[in-house]
């Protein structure tokens, strides 16, 4: 039965691995030709038909780690969205992505964020004691119940979620949850928990079970699989549910979501 187990898991990883195959549409190797943008409705759609040769000048290019241009726009080219809904249209497949193909990337975040400057760096200042200290609880009346702060972060050297393979999926889950499965003792201490149905981590083959995502969804912490044409497009549906889970504190004031789209 072991050995059936193992061969079985085995087979699950080729599958996973093999799943690293794009989703159909627009090819992210940059041999298709763009189609017809007029009816595109994403601030990239707007900076390529502004510009029709940015196309052609950044089709050939590739990241270190092997981004094209293709496939941070395939989303662009896959899902041309709605007049009164305008969306980004581009997604970074890795931190370089920004540099390489940064013709295409500044003017679309300079769209979506008016007050974005070419060219700024941003600066990290962890210094907590800067912070103003206010009692929120008067200053909001008695209303202020809770707070939450939540960031977003990624792993220097594995490409972002939508353009990661299974390995580097596999590979940022292992990092955090070996380093969070460490924190032991005080506020901090809590337990890594996959998604039900993944075998990507050793600690828990299998993942949650089933009362324990449940709980989760009660209070709003799970996440669920991307089904936006957008994220599917993109590729950040792939693998599902392996490679995924949530570390949540003893004392609930930390939640960490691990490859979370």
């Amino acid at each position: 039965a072991r050995a059936a187990g193992a061969v079985a898991k085995r087979h699950e990883i080729d599958r996973m691995t093999a799943a690293d195959d794009e989703p159909p549409g627009f090819a992210v190797d940059g041999m298709d030709l763009l189609p017809d943008l007029s009816e595109h409705h994403s601030k990239m759609a707007e900076v390529l038909r502004g510009d029709p040769d940015l196309y052609g000048r950044l089709s050939g290019c590739r990241t270190a780690l092997g981004v094209t241009f293709a496939k941070c726009i395939k989303s662009c080219m896959d899902c041309p969205g709605h007049a009164l809904v305008r969306v980004p249209g581009i997604f970074a497949g890795d931190a370089s992505s920004y540099e390489v193909f940064s013709e295409a990337f500044e003017p679309v975040i300079q769209a979506w964020h008016k007050d974005f400057l070419a060219g700024f760096v941003h600066a990290t200042d962890l210094e907590a004691w800067k912070l103003p200290i206010t009692d929120l609880g008067a200053a909001g009346n008695g209303c202020v119940q809770s707070v939450c702060i939540c960031a977003s972060r990624n792993l220097q050297g594995l490409r972002f979620p939508g353009a990661c393979s299974f390995e580097e999926r596999r590979s940022a889950e292992t990092l955090i949850a070996e380093a969070t499965t460490a924190l032991q003792g005080g506020r901090l201490e809590g337990a890594y928990l996959p998604l039900r149905g993944s075998d990507s981590w050793s600690g828990r083959p299998g993942g949650m079970m089933a009362a324990e995502e449940a709980a989760l969804r009660e209070r709003g912490a799970a996440f669920e699989e991307p089904d936006a044409p957008a994220l599917v497009s993109a590729g950040f549906a792939r693998h599902w549910p392996h490679g995924r889970g949530l570390f949540e504190s003893s004392s609930g004031g930390l939640l960490i979501r691990v490859n979370d789209s």
